[in-house]
């Protein structure tokens, strides 16, 4: 996951969905494994 204000964050799938309404705010881009299903995905794409 890339920060806004810079950076980069890595998570396990379980705490990346744990804290996805959390991340979606501050993320501008997000990489995931293709068989893991973030739901930030929905999240960010709703935002844009």
């Amino acid at each position: 996951m890339t920060l806004a204000e810079g950076g980069d964050l890595v998570f396990c799938g379980h705490h990346a969905n744990q804290f996805a309404e959390k991340l979606v705010p501050i993320a501008i881009d997000f990489t995931a494994d293709p068989e893991f299903e973030w739901r930030g995905t929905d999240l960010m794409a709703s935002q844009n």
